[in-house]
């Protein structure tokens, strides 16, 4: 089972059900299997504004976009929307390209996972995609070089941070309230 340390879930199973089967006592044998993913638990007064799966498609920003926008509504002046939207954006297009340049993929073919969640300071934003391989961005040569979606995140996040667990790819951010919008 060592060889399974990294695989995903599903080839997890396959690797303990074939080890369970070609290991056998004689007689016959049944098979029960039960395999989750147990998210890290919430802070206490944190709440879930959105948990969804989005297709890693040229869509999945604008998708994002609205989905955030309309989870939090007046929680942030429209400056700080604004701010919060353009950052969403930037991370999840680097989703879509991770996920559709990992092994040739069809866009679309692996789903990202966008989290926001409401922290009595902040609102903290996960995107998740399928793939261990994260590179930083390089220093922009000309104002037309992509690879400056991170930098735009800096500059308004208060922290940013890349998890890499069992072959997925996680960046979040924090994006703090303004002092007179924390409740």
């Amino acid at each position: 089972l060592a060889g399974a340390a990294g695989q995903s879930a599903a080839r997890l199973v396959d690797t303990v059900q074939h080890a369970v089967l070609t290991y056998r006592t004689g007689g016959p044998d049944d098979l029960a299997m039960l395999a989750l993913r147990v998210l890290p638990p919430t802070e206490p007064d944190e709440h879930l504004l959105v948990d969804t799966q989005l297709p890693a498609t040229r869509a999945a920003p604008r998708l994002a976009r609205r989905l955030v926008a309309h989870a939090v509504g007046s929680l942030l002046p429209p400056p700080r929307q604004h701010e919060l939207q353009v950052a969403v954006s930037e991370v999840v297009t680097n989703a879509v390209d991770a996920v559709c340049a990992a092994a040739q993929l069809a866009a679309g073919s692996e789903p990202i996972r966008i989290r926001l969640l409401h922290r009595p300071d902040r609102l903290h934003v996960e995107v998740h995609n399928p793939g261990g391989a994260f590179a930083l961005p390089r220093p922009a040569v000309s104002p037309a070089d992509r690879g400056r979606g991170l930098d735009v995140v800096r500059a308004f996040a208060s922290d940013l941070g890349v998890e890499v667990v069992d072959a997925t790819t996680c960046v979040w951010f924090d994006l703090p309230f303004p002092a007179a919008a924390q409740r």
